[in-house]
């Protein structure tokens, strides 16, 4: 191993050639820089999920007003067009149905506490205060990330359960009205 140092001048101090058999020294920097880098990219990583599943939160949030507004024209032209059905009284209740089922597929989009990419100092004010080692600082953001990742993916699934259950909802109420049309024609 060849040692040199800059001296506070500028200039290189240059030791020699310094034959050291059991020295990791050189072997433990390398080493902890691979698990900083290691830990920086998952951090990196975990980062870009957060903000990947906001994404997706925001499609899902579109995709529930599209359909809630897809439910509202409906239960609409059902009202407009009552008096001419069969049974004026049962196209009403189906527009009853699909106007519940608008609502509860409009709910999934109200405001929710989803976590976003980044810390704020206070995520950071404790590592210092305690002199934590930078490698160690990263891992544990990253590891906060995934519990904030699970929280995210928890909050996203239960909306897409209530947006599906309206889908299902308003599918049943758009059978109810077409056989008690049919029903009542045949009757």
């Amino acid at each position: 191993m060849y040692l040199c140092s800059l001296l506070p001048n500028g200039y290189v101090l240059e030791v020699g050639l310094v034959f050291l058999p059991f020295c990791t020294c050189e072997n433990s920097i390398l080493e902890h820089n691979n698990k900083l880098n290691i830990a920086i990219e998952a951090l990196r990583q975990t980062e870009l999920q957060l903000e990947d599943i906001n994404n997706l939160a925001s499609n899902a949030d579109q995709r529930a007003m599209a359909l809630a507004g897809t439910l509202a024209a409906m239960a609409t032209i059902l009202a407009t067009l009552a008096s001419r059905t069969p049974s004026p009284f049962l196209s009403y209740v189906s527009c009853g149905g699909f106007i519940v089922a608008s609502f509860v597929a409009a709910s999934t989009c109200m405001p929710r506490r989803f976590h976003i990419r980044g810390h704020r100092w206070e995520g950071w004010k404790g590592h210092v205060d305690d002199n934590d080692d930078f490698l160690e600082v990263v891992i544990s953001q990253a590891e906060e990330n995934d519990i904030r990742i699970s929280e995210n993916f928890t909050k996203l699934n239960k909306a897409a359960k209530v947006t599906w259950h309206s889908f299902t909802f308003a599918f049943w109420v758009f059978c109810f009205f077409l056989f008690s049309q049919i029903g009542t024609v045949a009757h």
